[in-house]
């Protein structure tokens, strides 16, 4: 077996997507290039002036890039001088995701058979700070810009989290959704956890419960969340179960009702060193706004780390019937038999 061949596969990608087609035209209005169009990228990990976000059509002399917000440094640029002369994203960022995610949607660079999707398009590029409230600003920056240039623009933004109802009534899927509109897109990531079982559903009858048991992904004290939404208006509580891997259980919370709004500590000392270390607090409300009735059990586990012999489960208890879902944090922790 040693002296196996291998070859590059990301050529198959592309013809997959028929991307050749779509620049060429193929049965379509016209060749799709990116010509006047901006797109945005929101992400770490920018090397600003990358070959691949300079012009083809002069001889790769004018950046494309027209716009840079630096928002954890608290700096924007705005000429190609400044940008070109701008600081490696590097201490945000070391993998260069964001000139990875860049070169694909408009890398230009032809000398690589593999260049991105709309290599005549204007750039913009937002290095976010740490929250969706910096993607929001990062958000409405490149959107004004665009409107400053009278462009129609598209955002990508390869990155996210599992926490939040998932039914467009967050604060910031609002907020997204009202900055929508002619000449104006968002595309967001998905698929980079794979067939992990993040996700958990349950529909339960009035007074039924059901229990299901979480694994690790790492197996030192680490910081995860759970979190958990009912119906509107339905009505359950969520328990903390500690059990060893036989399925006998040795720790029981109290139960937390899903729609009071309240806050719950479970120490180490609580529930015992002998089973896990680290704290778990538990956060309860009927939604965390006012454009959903969902009852929101949000489940942080703070450097917890689970002994070796034990699990730890979470136990639904529906005091009326409906659908209650649950999203775990990718790469850290999974359902054990949740759906898949």
């Amino acid at each position: 077996e040693i002296g196996t061949p291998v070859t590059k596969k990301m050529s198959y990608a592309r013809t997959a997507a028929k991307v050749d087609k779509v620049q060429a035209g193929t049965d379509l209005s016209h060749p799709f290039l990116g010509t006047s169009v901006i797109v945005g990228i929101i992400d770490r990990g920018f090397q600003y002036n990358h070959i691949n976000f300079y012009d083809e059509n002069d001889n790769y002399t004018t950046l494309r890039v027209k716009q840079v917000w630096d928002q954890p440094h608290g700096k924007k640029y705005a000429t190609q001088t400044a940008i070109e002369t701008a600081q490696y994203d590097d201490t945000n960022d070391d993998t260069g995701h964001a000139t990875h995610v860049s070169g694909i949607a408009t890398g230009s660079y032809s000398g690589n058979a593999n260049y991105g999707i709309a290599k005549n398009s204007d750039i913009v590029m937002v290095s976010y700070g740490s929250s969706n409230v910096d993607l929001t600003d990062g958000i409405k920056y490149i959107y004004d810009y665009a409107s400053s240039v009278n462009k129609p623009a598209v955002i990508n933004m390869s990155l996210g989290v599992h926490i939040g109802p998932h039914d467009g009534t967050s604060t910031f899927d609002i907020t997204c959704d009202k900055m929508q509109g002619a000449g104006r897109l968002l595309v967001g990531s998905a698929g980079n956890e794979g067939n992990m079982k993040l996700y958990r559903e349950e529909t339960l009858n009035t007074n039924q419960s059901s229990l299901k048991y979480v694994t690790f992904e790492k197996h030192y004290d680490q910081s995860s969340v759970i979190d958990i939404w009912g119906d509107n208006n339905q009505q359950y509580t969520v328990q903390i179960i500690l059990a060893n891997t036989a399925g006998d259980i040795v720790f029981t919370s109290q139960a937390y009702n899903a729609t009071v709004s309240n806050s719950h500590s479970l120490l180490a000392s609580t529930y015992g060193a002998t089973y896990a270390s680290g704290d778990i607090y538990i956060y309860t409300a009927k939604s965390r706004n006012a454009t959903n009735a969902k009852g929101n059990v949000l489940v942080y586990l703070n450097g917890f780390s689970i002994k070796t012999g034990y699990k730890l489960g979470i136990k639904y208890n529906a005091i009326s019937a409906g659908t209650i879902k649950a999203w775990g944090t990718e790469y850290e922790l999974y359902w054990d038999n949740g759906l898949t």
